[in-house]
């Protein structure tokens, strides 16, 4: 604001000068036509200097404003990227829990069709219900809100959580639940593919829970 009071107040001198200069012109006073003969060149020069220094003052002073406004708006917005990224970070304990719930699975080591149904009745069962809460977490709010803010490597490991995601569905409706294959080996093989792909899923939500934390830890510090 000063300095917005110094240009106009220069600004206001350089006019005033030249309508000095203007008016002097115009009078009739002894002398003055010769004073200006021999002083115009000079004290237009004067004036022009001034007036362009002033200009070139107030080019500046905009241009830091300017940047400052800039400067602020980016910490308005690094503070909110440091909120969504703290409140997403909140989550990963959760997301880390949840890839532990269930148990290592074992293979169906079963020998009678009856016992290889029932495992895969009771495989069933857990993963379906373990599927699902993965599907509401990883779509959380918490996480929405910051996606534009992953990494390549996170925002590759959040995009195939979601592409395992369909794959264990699909493995769980393969699954032999109803016995219909009638034939226990190819009821193991449904078996020992819906676990493969739980454990590679188990694997990307562990990955994805440390890369939340590190993104909190990141913007934390910044």
């Amino acid at each position: 604001m000063n300095a917005d009071r110094w240009l106009v107040g220069g600004s206001n001198v350089v006019a005033s000068l030249f309508g000095i200069f203007i008016g002097l012109a115009l009078t009739d006073f002894p002398g003055i036509e010769t004073f200006l003969e021999k002083w115009q060149t000079l004290i237009t020069g004067i004036l022009a200097i001034v007036a362009a220094v002033l200009t070139i003052l107030a080019m500046v002073w905009t241009d830091s404003r300017q940047q400052t406004r800039h400067a602020d708006l980016r910490k308005l917005e690094l503070r909110a990227e440091r909120l969504r990224a703290q409140r997403a970070a909140s989550y990963a304990s959760v997301l880390f829990d949840l890839s532990y719930l269930l148990p290592e699975m074992a293979d169906n080591t079963a020998t009678e069709l009856n016992d290889v149904r029932a495992i895969n009745r009771a495989l069933y069962t857990d993963v379906s219900a373990w599927v699902g809460e993965v599907e509401r977490s990883i779509n959380h709010r918490l996480i929405a809100e910051a996606k534009d803010l992953f990494d390549p490597p996170m925002a590759t490991t959040f995009e195939n959580i979601a592409v395992c995601n369909v794959e264990l569905r699909k493995a769980l409706q393969y699954l032999d639940v109803s016995g219909s294959l009638g034939n226990e080996e190819n009821a193991k093989k449904r078996h020992s593919g819906t676990v493969d792909v739980f454990r590679d899923l188990r694997t990307l939500l562990d990955t994805f829970s440390g890369q939340l934390a590190g993104l909190g830890a990141t913007y934390g510090a910044s």
